[in-house]
């Protein structure tokens, strides 16, 4: 693990990868409210930074233990759904705002069967259930959490059918 004094010289001079999820249950989506820059004092989706020769699946495994408490089983990566790839760009770092942070996220979609007991992480203060129809008119939502929502709305609309294409659930 990379000391703090490393990785603020590391963020300064490289763009980071990291993986995203949006936990969602009976119309509700997961987000924690965030106490760390950047984007502190906003209700944003559960993601970390992946490390060097870490997978996008060891990444999202180590999300899922790490910063919601749960095991693997519960949110398999298998099973998710690719919502994009974002650029996200922070006028700021997790120290101060000399300089800024540049994220290439991989998002994912994963839809519980059953509402889960989150722990909690040093990253926010608590985590909150959302409905997703409020996300947009909420103020304390961060935008990048909005910029998800047209691709998440779509893949919670369809289904594949036994071809692997797509079928819209609202036909």
């Amino acid at each position: 693990m990379l000391s703090r004094e490393k990785y603020y010289d590391i963020i300064s001079q490289t763009t980071l990868t990291a993986v995203d999820l949006i936990l969602y249950y009976n119309g509700k989506i997961l987000l924690g409210y965030r106490k760390n820059q950047p984007a502190k004092n906003h209700w944003f989706n559960p993601g970390n930074r992946t490390g060097k020769m870490e997978t996008l699946q060891q990444g999202f495994e180590r999300l899922v233990q790490t910063e919601l408490g749960l095991d693997n089983k519960i949110v398999p990566f298998q099973n998710t759904k690719l919502v994009g790839v974002y650029d996200h760009i922070y006028d700021n770092n997790f120290k101060d705002d000399s300089f800024g942070t540049h994220y290439v996220v991989t998002c994912f979609l994963y839809k519980l069967d059953k509402k889960v007991i989150i722990s909690g992480d040093r990253q926010h203060t608590q985590f909150q259930w959302f409905k997703i129809d409020d996300l947009e008119k909420n103020s304390e939502i961060h935008q990048y959490v909005k910029n998800y929502l047209p691709n998440v709305n779509k893949l919670l609309r369809s289904k594949r059918t036994k071809d692997g294409k797509r079928n819209s659930l609202l036909k």
